[in-house]
């Protein structure tokens, strides 16, 4: 339902199965995502915030927490919160490209040379559709800049076979 858009029925639903199950922290994080999604971001994070202390090692938890922080301009609270997620899920590819592009936004240097290849590598794994926007601050070919791309758009927004896309894609990476 949330995925289609049908916000109300789905955070109906996430209440109704916390009620069932209180320590559900699954529901509780998906309601926060509902919540967030329909711009009540207080109670979007009293969930995460609630998911956290029913599993503090969620690394979904801290990175909705730190995206949370960092929409609301609490750029070290996110910074702390997207450390975390990769402590306890290396692999995270969004949560370390946020890292990496708040380092650089801060002018934080230090072990950002590490981060930024650490990036690179899970690009080239393709473990997530991590958004490939914050690849144009680093150096990376315009091939694995079309190849970022166009992964992120399959998982994104389907497996698509459509001419007009690709050359789209060729075009804007060029």
């Amino acid at each position: 339902l949330q995925q289609q858009r049908q916000l109300d029925k789905a955070i109906e639903l996430y209440r109704q199965a916390i009620c069932l199950k209180p320590d559900f922290s699954v529901a509780l994080l998906n309601l926060g995502n509902a919540l967030a999604d329909m711009g009540n971001i207080g109670a979007a994070t009293e969930c995460f915030k609630q998911a956290l202390t029913i599993d503090p090692t969620s690394a979904t938890a801290h990175f909705n927490c730190g995206n949370i922080h960092l929409n609301q301009g609490r750029l070290e609270d996110a910074i702390a919160c997207y450390r975390k997620t990769i402590e306890l899920e290396p692999d995270h590819a969004s949560a370390t490209t946020r890292l990496m592009h708040l380092l650089q936004r801060l002018c934080q240097w230090e072990g950002l040379a590490t981060l930024t290849s650490r990036v690179i590598e899970l690009f080239e794994k393709n473990t997530e559709p991590a958004s490939p926007f914050p690849l144009l601050a680093i150096e990376t070919s315009m091939e694995q800049r079309f190849r970022f791309t166009k992964n992120y758009a399959r998982q994104a927004f389907g497996n698509t076979t459509d001419p007009d896309i690709n050359t789209n894609f060729r075009f804007a990476c060029g």
